[in-house]
This record gives structure tokens, sequence and C-alpha cells, in this order.
């Protein structure tokens, strides 16, 4: 049974930010000097500019994360749909930011935001692990 308590929460605020950060952000700034490269633009970089990219990746990834936790737990046994929903709704999200739509940015973007929404499913994903009495039991001598 899947539960909905604030350390579930704040275990997925913090991947979320976290990868969010990292893939979203600076991935994102990394795409969108390659739409400036790819256009003929001239080279230009800010510390602030990249920093605010950066931020904004970490609280899309939050609420990347809240979606994902939202959806487990209301289709907790339906693996299959949580995640074709999860991708889906990330994906829409992205396009609706990315304006304009052309080839060039859903060629540079949307493997950022896929690398994203894998990884969150991965990392946030519960862990089963067996009793320590049971294994010690199996693997002791008799």
């Amino acid at each position: 049974m899947l539960r909905l308590n604030w350390r579930d929460w704040l275990r997925y605020s913090l991947i979320g930010a976290g990868v969010g950060a990292v893939v979203l952000g600076i991935g994102g700034r990394l795409a969108m000097r390659g739409i400036a490269v790819l256009s003929g633009a001239p080279p230009s970089f800010t510390f602030g500019g990249s920093l605010r990219v950066v931020l904004m990746g970490a609280l899309s990834g939050l609420g990347g994360a809240w979606i994902l936790k939202v959806l487990r737990f209301f289709l907790a046994r339906r693996w299959l749909i949580q995640t074709l929903l999860f991708y889906a709704i990330i994906v829409l999200i992205m396009l609706r930011g990315l304006k304009p739509v052309d080839s060039q940015r859903l060629v540079l973007f949307l493997p950022v935001v896929l690398l994203y929404a894998f990884l969150v499913r991965v990392l946030t994903r519960r862990r089963r692990t067996l009793p320590a009495e049971t294994t010690v039991q199996e693997l002791s001598p008799v």
C-alpha cells in the first residue's frame, strides 16, 4: 500500500529538485546554447541568467516529482498507466513552455526532459528489502 506522508513528500521533493537542477537546469542551459549556436547568434553568457535557468530547472523538477507522487498515490497498482501518464504530462508541460515549437528545439530539449523523467521515476522508486533475520537464517549453516 502506498502512503501519503511528509517523509515521502520530502524525499520526492529533494530528488525532484536535485535532478531538476542538474538535468533540467544545466541540460536546459546547454540546449539553449545549442539553439544559439545553430542559429548563428553571437556567444553570450551571464552568471545571473544561467543561475536563473538552473533554479527554474530545480523548481520544475520539484513540480514534476509532485506530479509523479500524486500519480503513484492514485494509480498505485497500475504502473504502466502511471508511467505513460507521467511521461505524457511532462512532455506536454515541456511543449507548453517551448515557444516556438520546431524540430530544432524538440531535438535539443526532448532528450533532456525524457532523461529527467526517467531519472525521477527510477530514483523515487521504493526498494523492497528482506528483513535482516531472514537473510541471516538462510545463509547460516544448519
